[in-house]
């Protein structure tokens, strides 16, 4: 079962753009981060959509949706794995599909879901897949 219908994935995967298009024009030109703090300082918004969605704290969420999606997304032979390697890039509705399944996993649902789905999908898409799947 899908954590999204076809409609919702649209409409989620333009917020995710929308977001990262926001992110990108906040850094200064020719910006790359050099550690992940100063990624988790940009992606504040994203953060602190989780924590006001779950009343959780968002490292917490994040290193648990980490060791859910390593498989999926850390290691060769993962959907979004290949994408990565062979793109540079994940899709947001592809991304969509894998973090909501792994979020409704997790027991997240409903706008609850939709919410963290966008936020964690725009953090690690801003992140990067191995600046994601490397962060402690």
């Amino acid at each position: 079962m899908e954590a999204f219908t076809e409609d919702q994935l649209e409409i989620l995967a333009a917020r995710v753009d929308a977001q990262l298009l926001v992110l990108q024009r906040s850094q200064p030109v020719g910006f790359t981060p050099t550690d992940a703090k100063q990624v988790r300082d940009l992606a504040k918004f994203q953060r602190d959509a989780i924590a006001q969605a779950t009343g959780d704290n968002p490292d917490d969420i994040l290193k648990r949706v980490r060791q859910a999606a390593h498989r999926n997304l850390c290691q060769p032979g993962g959907i979004l794995y290949q994408q990565w390697h062979k793109w540079k890039g994940i899709s947001a509705k592809d991304a969509l599909k894998i973090f909501g399944g792994i979020l409704v996993g997790m027991g997240f649902g409903g706008t609850v879901l939709q919410i963290v789905a966008v936020a964690v999908v725009v953090y690690v898409l801003h992140l990067g897949a191995e600046a994601f799947c490397h962060e402690g």
